[in-house]
C-alpha cells in the first residue's frame, strides 16, 4: 500500500522497548532511528517510498525496493551499507537499478505505455539474486506476482502463481487491487519461502473493518510456485475511523524467526481531517503450529477454520505513545558487536516531505 502523506513524530534511540512473552523475541532494545532525508536523489532518481528491504552477508550490503509507480517514476532497486559509528549509524545508498520483466523489458512510469510494477517486498535469495514481489497494476490488467531477479534487478523468473493467489480479471477471486503481495520471506536453505497477502482475497470474506479484522492468508510455496502449505491468519480490526470512512488494516511484512515462529508486521491506516493518513503499526510473533492447513479449502468465507495462533510483540503507538511512521518492511540484520541480532524496519513515506526512517532494534 503506498500512502499519500504520513505525519510523523521523534522516536528517542537509546530507550528499552517492550517486555515480552517467555520464548517470543525478548527485550528488544532501540539502537538507533536513522533518518534518509526527503528529496535524497541516487542515480538520478528520488529516493522513497521504500515498501522492502533485505540483508546480503555474502556483500554486506543492504537491498531495498521501492513501490513507486507514478507518472514520472518506475520500480526499482537500492543498494548500500549500513555503516556503525560508535552508537550511531549512517545509511549510504550508492546504487539504483530498473526492475525489469522476463521479456526484458524495464517496468516503465505511468506515462509510458509498457509493463508497470508495484513493488512491495524484497529478499536476498540464499541460492543467489533476489526474489520480490509486486502488487501489479489492475487498471492495465497486471496483477500482482512473484519473480525471481538478479541482484541489478533483471528478471530471471516468474513465478505461476496457484489459483487461488492469481488475479481474476472477473473479480470473482483472487486479491483485491492493491491489497496483494505485501510481505516475503525465505526459509532456511531458500527451497521454499512465504509470502502473505495484505487482507483478505475476494472468495474469503470482507476486509479489515472497524468491527472485525480480515480472514487473511499465509502460503509456503517451493522455489516454482507450486503450494506446499498455506493457513489462514485473522487481522486486527482498523484501528480509527477515516475521515470518509478511508481507513484500513493489513500485513505489511513478514520474517521468519526459528523453523516454527513468525513475526507479523500489521499497518492500519486512517485519513484524517488534513488529508493525511495517520498510522499504528503492531508487531506480533506467530505460531506456525496448530492452524488449520487451507491449502485444499477454495473459499475461508464458508469455512471452518482455525487461524493461526498470534501474540503482540510490539504495538508502536500504545507503548511509545506516539504517531508511528509508516513502517512497511522488516529484515535481519548482521549480529551486533555484543552477539545480539540485529532487527531492522524501514518506513514508507510515500514520496511526500517526510523523512524516511530505520529503525534499528537489538534482539536477543
Amino acid at each position: 500500500m503506498r500512502a499519500r502523506s504520513v505525519f510523523v513524530a521523534l522516536l528517542l534511540g537509546g530507550a528499552q522497548l517492550f517486555a515480552l512473552p517467555v520464548n517470543a523475541v525478548s527485550a528488544p532494545e532501540i539502537i538507533d532511528l536513522v533518518d534518509l532525508p526527503a528529496g535524497l536523489r541516487v542515480g538520478g532518481t528520488v529516493v522513497g517510498g521504500l515498501s522492502g528491504l533485505d540483508y546480503d552477508p555474502g556483500q554486506d550490503r543492504w537491498y531495498f525496493i521501492t513501490d513507486e509507480h507514478s507518472l514520472d517514476g518506475a520500480g526499482r532497486l537500492y543498494s548500500g551499507s549500513l555503516e556503525r559509528h560508535g552508537r550511531r549509524h549512517d545509511l549510504k545508498l550508492n546504487a539504483t537499478w530498473p526492475l525489469s520483466d522476463c521479456k526484458g523489458q524495464n517496468y516503465v512510469p505511468l506515462s509510458q505505455n509498457g509493463p508497470v510494477s508495484d513493488g512491495e517486498a524484497v529478499r536476498v535469495d540464499p541460492q543467489g539474486g533476489l526474489l520480490w514481489s509486486s502488487e501489479g497494476y489492475y487498471k492495465r490488467g497486471i496483477g500482482p506476482s512473484i519473480s525471481f531477479s538478479d541482484k541489478r534487478g533483471r528478471c530471471t523468473a516468474e513465478l505461476s502463481l496457484p489459483r487461488p493467489l492469481q488475479r481474476d480479471p472477473a473479480g470473482r477471486s483472487g486479491p483485491r487491487s492493491n491489497k496483494s503481495f505485501e510481505g516475503l520471506t525465505f526459509d532456511p536453505g531458500g527451497q521454499s519461502f512465504w509470502v502473505s497477502v495484505e487482507d483478505a482475497l475476494l472468495q474469503d470474506g470482507p476486509l479489515s473493518s472497524l468491527q472485525q479484522g480480515g480472514l487473511t492468508r499465509l502460503s509456503r510455496l517451493d522455489r516454482q510456485g507450486n503450494l506446499l502449505q498455506q493457513f489462514a491468519y485473522r487481522l486486527d480490526p482498523i484501528q480509527a475511523p477515516g475521515v470518509g470512512g478511508i481507513a484500513d488494516n493489513g500485513i505489511s511484512e513478514i520474517l521468519l524467526d526459528g523453523s516454527s515462529d513468525m513475526l507479523v508486521l500489521e499497518r492500519s491506516g486512517a485519513k484524517n481531517k488534513a488529508g493525511a493518513f495517520d498510522f499504528r503499526c503492531r508487531l506480533y510473533r506467530v505460531s506456525l503450529e496448530g492452524g488449520t492447513d487451507i491449502s485444499n479449502i477454495g473459499r475461508l468465507a464458508e469455512a471452518q477454520v482455525k487461524p493461526l495462533s498470534k501474540t503482540l510483540v510490539f504495538d508502536f503507538g500504545r507503548q511509545l505513545s506516539l504517531r508511528p511512521y509508516n513502517f512497511e518492511g522488516m529484515a535481519w540484520g548482521p549480529r551486533l558487536p555484543d552477539g545480539r541480532r540485529l532487527l531492522v524496519m524501514v518506513s514508507d513515506n510515500g514520496f511526500e516531505t517526510v523523512n524516511t526512517k530505520l529503525l534499528l532494534l537489538a534482539v536477543p
